[in-house]
Parts: C-alpha cells; sequence; structure tokens
C-alpha cells in the first residue's frame, strides 16, 4: 500500500498506510465506512472521498488534531494543498536504469 505526503494548512504531513495502528484503521472504518485497502484504491484514484479520509487521518492521527471532523475539512476550515498530495508506492520500485543498468550488463557478460 502506498505511503502519502501532503501539506495541511502550511505544513507537511506523511502517513504510511502499511504501518496503521489498529485504532487508526478501526477510526477510519467506522467514521468512513471505507477501510485501508478501499482507501489506497481511492487515493491512487484521485477521489475525493478518499482524499478527504487521508487528510481526516493524518489531521487527527499524525498532527494532533484530536476535534476535528470531515464536515470541517470538508468544508474548508483548513487549507488542504492537494498540488502538495504526493501518493508513494514502495512497491513499484523501478528496475536498474542508467549507470546500474549499465554495470549489471557489463558484469553479466563475464
Amino acid at each position: 500500500m502506498p505511503r502519502s505526503r501532503i501539506m495541511i494548512d502550511g505544513k507537511p504531513a506523511e502517513i504510511d498506510l502499511d504501518r496503521l495502528a489498529l485504532h487508526e484503521g478501526l477510526a477510519l472504518q467506522r467514521t468512513t465506512g471505507m477501510r485501508v485497502p478501499q482507501m489506497a484504491e481511492g487515493l491512487q484514484a484521485q477521489d475525493m472521498e478518499a482524499m478527504l479520509a487521508l487528510v481526516w487521518l493524518i489531521m487527527k492521527f499524525r498532527m494532533g488534531y484530536d476535534e476535528v471532523t470531515l464536515d470541517e475539512i470538508a468544508e474548508g476550515k483548513y487549507v488542504v494543498d492537494l498540488t502538495a498530495v504526493e501518493i508513494v508506492d514502495d512497491q513499484e520500485a523501478p528496475g536498474p536504469t542508467g549507470a546500474d543498468a549499465t554495470a549489471k550488463t557489463s558484469n553479466s557478460s563475464g
């Protein structure tokens, strides 16, 4: 699952969806009705409900906004810079390129 970086109210925040604590995953599911894999798929598809859930999760559990609600975020009480959103899927690491690929090719010829 992806790791997400985002700017909220001018502050950078990051969350790794593979490393959520049980209480975070439960809060996500109980509050939004989404399971973590559903949210991750939605983020990849640029679904705004998934983005809202991500922002809420980060604000509540990573930034200390204990009382933040989905409605407050959706209504624009907090500035969320969608241009600063970065979804990084660590499982899709690129293969060797450039000098690394050349070195591997020349070493294998023996």
